[in-house]
């Protein structure tokens, strides 16, 4: 009498392995889905180590990156956090960047010759953009930004305000 249980568990554990649950299933729909996100140091800031984020799928990692250097880079990546994204906060940013029809963005602030430049890709199935923003920021960005500081500490969120984008409309 003591083995039926066992053996009736047994029988349930075997038949759920075999199937996908309904949360994996969701989570393949997002197996494509990949965001690269980094600061790169101009000027004063070449060579210093700044927020690098990379999410692939649901999965996060967040550091701090010698992105720029003079010769080879020689400062060792720094851990800030690791962590998983809310597939509804994947939606938004697919939303957002769906119809972009380029590939890839570049904006400047040509009043600005230090600082650095702002990288993020965003990739989802077939679909992909790049920005590239010296010393500026875009709409787009901004607002995936705002989606994905929540996931991050207090004080390491990723630094971009209206206030680059508003500079370099100044500028021209």
């Amino acid at each position: 009498m003591k083995l039926k249980p066992l053996k009736y568990l047994l029988i349930f554990m075997s038949l759920n392995c075999f199937g996908q649950n309904k949360e994996d299933v969701i989570l393949k729909k997002y197996e494509s889905f990949s965001l690269y996100y980094g600061f790169s140091g101009l000027g004063s800031n070449m060579g210093k180590k700044f927020p690098t984020l990379r999410i692939q799928g649901t999965k996060f990692i967040y550091t701090n990156e010698q992105n720029s250097s003079y010769g080879e880079p020689d400062l060792k990546p720094d851990t800030i956090c690791l962590g998983t994204i809310r597939t509804s906060s994947i939606d938004s940013i697919i939303n957002l960047v769906k119809d972009v029809k380029e590939k890839e963005i570049h904006k400047y602030n040509n009043c600005i010759m230090s600082g650095g430049i702002y990288n993020m890709n965003i990739k989802y199935m077939k679909h992909s953009v790049g920005y590239s923003m010296m010393n500026t920021f875009d709409w787009i960005p901004l607002r995936i930004v705002r989606i994905l500081n929540p996931y991050l500490p207090t004080d390491e969120k990723i630094w971009a305000t209206e206030e680059l984008i508003k500079d370099e409309e100044k500028c021209k």
